[in-house]
């Protein structure tokens, strides 16, 4: 088969969503760039110290990066709010800057509460940390009374920067976000299709650039939380999301087969059809490529398995091409788009008792009191290391806490804010080195920077440092500062505070980071339990594809959480054996997941057709039923450690010639799905009883 090279701009599209970070990263480093130049002016203007440089840079920035609601209109309105906090942190610090004790005292609580706000929201969180960002500057750059007024300008200044580059980027219409989005996703998929065709696959890149078609998807679905499909684009809500659902489903199988496919074997009646795949995600209109694919579906069986699911990702693909470049005034009535649901808070306490342990607080009320013992130590550890930059320390004992609710992921987060840090120190001297003192190439080093810190830090905590590491050591060259020792403390006391706030979250009030696994698995294991039943309901006809489409969304959205904090929980897996463990269930899992899709998509194709024969209800039900209790009985091996479950796919291919169900049927395929997910299941139990 032609192996097609990997586009790298296919490539990064896959890793963004709807280029939501590419917007993101632009708008955030306009502001950082405006709010630097606009600083640099009102020092030369009031000839103020060149070190607030650093504040508007960085409250630019801390803007950007804090506000995450959901809705345009929100995010406005919370970082105009951003104004108040940081007048008033920078306002309380130099106020309180001649009682040393009580400016430190109010500093650890500032962190504990900015930590502690977190449970109150998006908005609240991001008061919080604008909160704590402008205390901790005006504590350390140390202006006098009279000074105070530039350093609230240029902090106002730094967040109104924010807001308008904000505005400007909002000025997007929602039809073209959904028009880059579903470019996006195709360019996901063309790069699936790319590693899938390989003369020899890497099975785990394959993996990873399918988990990203699942993530422009999934931002397709955020996309359709905020506005009205059938109103945008003339498509209702539900058909938008069974077309997106049916081209990832229909590309992720192909892909496999694909991948899976020998080398040796002759392939040249599929090459024409990978070719017209390609050709469909990559450029459009594409008749030829549709001809082609239904050239092959009309072959039927004598075409084999592989033909017929590439031709089915060729039809999937351009019938969501051509709902996006349809007539409005054909479309679908509009239907009722769902509410979003509100945010599930990442704290939820449990009901109140008489007495209750730490054990029993929430996630933010727990920290918060972890964080604020981890400044104060790393205070007086930083200030040992070095008396002008102990900030440093505080700031990485804080800021392992951020983003995180368990003790495993700040293990993992301090880990990889260490790697970063070291990194980029290294990176940052040679390009200062690059620079030689030039101020034009330090600004566009620090602007760089802070992009490739906004695009690349959700993809790892690692990159994020790295990259602010970077634009520190600009900053640093810009004020003329930069030397081998402010390196070194730099590094020391990044080490210094991150050792400190891994020791306060293990050893203060500290709880297992277990249970959070253990529900979010659990999660995982009741959402493929309701996709079987709804997909077992619609096999037989006694239930829509309504239900089907709303529980395999829930199921990818579990498994996408459950892989994230996995992930955050990377370097909690101490031993070999542990981690040799984790890899083959994610791997299963995400096998499992794709299977379930599989098995949707057919039960939704089946509930859909109006005339269609149904599968007997009988033996469909009892074969769904034994791989339910398979996956129940799974769960528990996994979760509490039982004897493993059996593996029930033999019984459901049996089941194909009892249900009725006849080759190159979605009857067949969907049967052909259960036994898939059975075998996953078995094998997932076996792991555990290896171990």
């Amino acid at each position: 088969m032609r192996s097609f090279a990997i586009n790298p701009f296919q490539a990064l599209a896959g890793t963004d969503p709807g280029r939501a970070r590419l917007i993101k990263a632009s708008s955030v480093s306009a502001a950082v760039l405006a709010s630097t130049c606009t600083a640099w002016l009102i020092i030369r203007l009031t000839h103020s110290d060149a070190g607030f440089l650093a504040a508007g840079a960085v409250i630019a920035l801390m803007t950007g990066m804090s506000v995450k609601d959901a809705t345009g209109r929100d995010r406005v309105i919370t970082t105009a709010f951003l104004t108040l906090p940081a007048a008033a942190g920078v306002s309380v610090a130099v106020l309180l800057s001649h009682y040393r004790l009580v400016e430190i005292g109010v500093f650890v609580l500032v962190a504990g509460g900015a930590t502690w706000l977190r449970k109150f929201g998006s908005r609240w969180s991001a008061i919080g940390m604008l909160g704590f960002f402008s205390y901790f500057f005006g504590l350390i750059l140390k202006p006098t009374v009279d000074q105070l007024p530039v350093v609230i300008a240029i902090a106002v200044i730094a967040v109104l920067a924010a807001l308008l580059s904000m505005a400007l980027t909002l000025r997007t219409s929602p039809t073209r976000t959904l028009n880059l989005l579903i470019r996006q996703f195709a360019g996901a998929c063309a790069t699936a299709l790319a590693a899938a065709s390989q003369p020899a696959p890497d099975r785990r890149q394959l993996l990873k650039c399918l988990d990203r078609t699942g993530d422009v998807a999934g931002a397709i679905a955020d996309w359709q939380t905020q506005n009205d499909t059938a109103a945008q684009i003339g498509v209702g809500a539900e058909e938008l999301q069974r077309l997106v659902f049916d081209a990832r489903t229909d590309l992720v199988q192909a892909c496999l087969a694909v991948a899976r496919t020998s080398s040796t074997v002759d392939r040249s009646s599929t090459d024409p059809l990978v070719e017209a795949l390609a050709k469909t995600l990559t450029a459009w209109p594409a008749p030829d490529a549709t001809q082609v694919a239904q050239e092959q579906l009309d072959e039927g069986t004598a075409a084999g398995v592989l033909p017929a699911l590439l031709a089915r990702a060729v039809q999937s693909q351009s019938a969501l091409r051509e709902a996006m470049n349809g007539d409005p005034g054909s479309a679908v009535p509009a239907e009722p788009e769902p509410s979003p649901a509100p945010p599930a808070p990442d704290d939820v306490a449990p009901e109140s008792s008489s007495r209750r342990s730490w054990r029993d607080w929430a996630p933010t009320s727990r920290m918060a009191v972890q964080v604020m013992p981890a400044a104060a130590l790393a205070a007086v550890a930083g200030e040992a290391i070095s008396a002008s930059r102990w900030y440093w320390a505080v700031l990485t004992a804080f800021l392992v806490f951020v983003g995180t609710t368990t003790r495993a992921a700040i293990l993992t987060r301090a880990y990889r804010r260490i790697l970063g840090t070291v990194a980029g120190t290294v990176v940052g001297v040679a390009l200062m080195l690059l620079a030689d003192h030039s101020q034009g190439a330090l600004i566009a080093i620090s602007v760089i920077a802070v992009f490739c810190m906004v695009y690349f830090g959700p993809l790892t905590y690692t990159a994020r440092s790295f990259f602010v590491t970077v634009m520190l050591a600009a900053l640093f060259g810009l004020l003329g500062v930069l030397n081998r020792q402010l390196l070194e403390w730099r590094i020391e006391e990044t080490v210094t505070g991150a050792v400190i706030g891994v020791l306060c979250a293990f050893l203060i009030v500290s709880t297992s980071s277990r249970p959070d696994l253990v529900g979010r698995l659990q999660s995982y294991f009741d959402s493929l339990d309701d996709a079987l039943a709804a997909g077992g309901s619609a096999l037989t006809g006694s239930a829509g594809s309504g239900p089907v489409l709303a529980t395999i969304h829930r199921l990818d959205a579990d498994h996408t959480e459950l892989q994230t904090f996995s992930d955050a929980m990377r370097v909690s897996f101490p031993l070999s054996s542990q981690r040799d463990l984790r890899r083959p269930t994610t791997d299963l899992l995400q096998a499992a997941t794709i299977h379930a899709d599989r098995f949707a998509q057919e039960a939704i194709t089946i509930a859909d057709a109006p005339h269609r024969a149904r599968l007997a209800a009988g033996s469909t039900e009892t074969v769904v039923r034994q791989i339910r209790d398979q996956a129940e009985e799974t769960a528990r091996a996994l979760l509490h450690r039982t004897p493993g479950a059996r593996d029930t796919a033999a019984h459901a291919v049996d089941a194909i010639d009892r249900a009725g169900a006849h080759p190159h049927t979605p009857e067949f395929r969907a049967m052909i799905a259960l036994a898939e997910i059975s075998a996953v299941l078995a094998h997932l139990a076996r792991l555990r009883d290896d171990r």
